[in-house]
């Protein structure tokens, strides 16, 4: 596994478990009950996380490669061809050149629609299977959840979206969103816990 994915996976995993702790705290406070550490439910929140990272991982590192945030200047680029002939290269929206706003307009769309979908399926199915539901149980609650989390990612997740591909590197986009989401990691913390 290459380290940057390691990396990721690392930092990720430990702001999902500080969403996860304050979602408890935040429940406690809420019931009205003293805070009581629920070490079952941070570990599959941890875990899910865990599973999630390395597709999204890969995710990102597609849409990059598919839809470069830039196009470069075609001197500076036959001039580092020559240095970087046997080095692989994974383009991202911090390299010099001019922005193609058409590719960010597609990673986003596609982000916001194909990754968002397979992320929630993921999540939901990750939590459920975790909790030891069933098949028929996970599609149920896929098909509750799917609209609900839907709609409240749209409340940050495109913001995240337009500077994440227009201003973080590919390689640490995964982490800049995990950044970002603490709040969303509450948020899902909270419904895992309802689950």
């Amino acid at each position: 596994m290459p380290s940057s994915m390691l990396e990721q996976i690392v930092a990720s995993s430990a702001l999902s478990a500080t969403s996860n702790v304050l979602a408890q705290i935040m429940t406690a406070q809420k019931q009205g009950q003293p805070f009581s550490f629920d070490i079952a439910a941070f570990l599959k929140f941890v875990l899910c996380t865990v599973i999630s990272t390395p597709p999204n991982v890969l995710w990102q590192e597609y849409l990059e490669e598919q839809f470069p945030g830039t196009t470069k200047d075609k001197k500076k680029k036959s001039t580092k061809a020559k240095d970087d002939k046997n080095e692989k290269r994974t383009p991202d929206a911090a390299d010099e050149g001019q922005r193609n706003w058409w590719n960010v307009f597609m990673k986003f769309f596609l982000d916001q629609t194909v990754g968002a979908f397979v992320n929630i399926v993921l999540f939901v199915a990750t939590i459920r299977a975790l909790n030891g539901s069933g098949s028929d149980e996970i599609y149920a609650a896929i098909k509750d959840g799917m609209w609900p989390i839907y709609s409240a990612g749209l409340k940050l997740w495109p913001l995240v979206s337009v500077i994440s591909f227009t201003v973080v590197p590919v390689d640490k986009r995964v982490v800049f969103g995990s950044v970002v989401g603490v709040a969303w990691g509450v948020y899902l913390s909270l419904v895992a816990a309802e689950s």
